[in-house]
């Protein structure tokens, strides 16, 4: 096949114009061609980034280069492809309808997906966040809460986001942040005194306004981030927290000790354990879910089902530890249905998914012969 055609292909599967017909015609390639598997995968997260400057655009930030197209930048990265990495999962499957399980559809274990985002003040006033006030900013949402007449007072607002959902929003200080689904964000409404100060439960990615006389502190789950002016994503379910920089500098406070972060470094505390590791990683594959997509590459079963846990809100149980540690790489979208992700898996490995009660569990299968 021609590069014409296959940049071609890759292009109408970034624009959601893909026919099933020529979604088979790439599936295929990208299973028997490593190095055009290599290119759709750099193209992925090339169309991402895309998308994230754009999104920075809107906002007036500087981009370079704005007028070259997602094909122009597609032809540049395939001269430069690198070493090929390890097969992708079903991206392509987002195009065919999946078997339907015999007795249930795993979609049915989905808590409520009316459920709307809260944003809750510390006198007990309450406001939903519904689709059509989504694109309001914080400020707007925020004067429909009453203030206090105390104008020393921070006024503390907590931001609950559901299974389901995310939103980004903008502080005080003209930070910004982006909380994932089942995540909550305690913030001041005004930041007062010489420390910005803020409380993580879940999920957010952080881009700080630069203040040197006011750092900037994230307490999440046992650890402090604190920063002065950077881009960073937090990651703090269960007793875990994982900090990943992406620009500027971190200090990270656990356990009594303070670790600092470079760009492009991941550090991990474990509360429960007090194990603390620190690793060079991509971090693309931990910001992916800002625009919409669950992207990973080399990452365990484990934390992908940690994924599909807090954005469908359904529970999984393994059959086998071992099972948990199995490593994978691809690429889904977070409009792809639960069932359809798990048959992808499903049928493209030997792990398998029934539903056991209001559970999935999650079993080896036996290898084809």
């Amino acid at each position: 096949m021609s590069e014409k055609n296959l940049t071609e292909l890759i292009q109408a599967y970034l624009d959601d114009e893909l026919s099933p017909d020529d979604a088979k015609t790439l599936e295929n390639l990208i299973n028997s061609d490593p190095q055009a598997r290599q290119i759709f995968m750099d193209c992925l997260r090339i169309g991402r980034l895309d998308r994230i400057a754009l999104a920075a655009e809107n906002e007036g930030a500087q981009i370079k280069n704005p007028n070259m197209s997602i094909q122009r930048r597609i032809y540049r990265y395939t001269a430069a492809a690198a070493a090929s990495i390890a097969i992708c999962l079903g991206i392509l499957f987002s195009v065919r309808q999946p078997d339907v399980p015999e007795n249930r559809s795993f979609a049915s274990l989905i808590p409520d997906a009316q459920k709307q985002i809260l944003l809750l003040a510390s006198d007990g006033a309450r406001l939903e966040i519904t689709e059509s006030s989504e694109t309001r900013t914080l400020q707007e949402l925020l004067a429909e809460i009453p203030q206090t007449e105390n104008p020393e007072s921070e006024e503390w607002q907590t931001l609950i986001v559901p299974f389901g959902k995310q939103i980004d929003i903008r502080l005080d200080d003209n930070s910004r942040v982006w909380l994932n689904a089942n995540s909550e964000l305690r913030f001041p409404r005004k930041f007062l005194g010489d420390i910005r100060t803020v409380y993580l439960t879940g999920e957010g990615y952080f881009e700080v306004s630069a203040n040197r006389q006011k750092p900037f502190i994230v307490h999440a789950n046992g650890a402090d981030i604190r920063v002065l002016g950077t881009r960073f994503n937090i990651s703090a379910y269960n007793d875990r927290t994982v900090t990943t920089l992406v620009s500027g500098k971190v200090e990270v406070l656990a356990d009594n000790r303070t670790f600092e972060l470079d760009p492009g470094y991941q550090l991990s505390y474990n509360s429960a354990n007090r194990e603390v590791e620190r690793r060079e990683v991509n971090t693309d594959l931990y910001t992916s879910w800002v625009t919409g997509s669950f992207e990973y590459e080399d990452m365990t079963l484990g934390e992908l089902i940690q994924c599909l846990t807090n954005w469908y809100g359904v529970r999984f149980e393994f059959e086998a530890p071992d099972i948990a540690r199995r490593r994978f790489t691809g690429y889904f979208k977070r409009t792809q249905s639960l069932d359809e992700i798990l048959h992808i898996i499903g049928t493209t490995t030997n792990i398998g998914f029934r539903i056991e009660a209001e559970q999935v569990r999650v079993f080896q299968t036996p290898k084809e012969k």
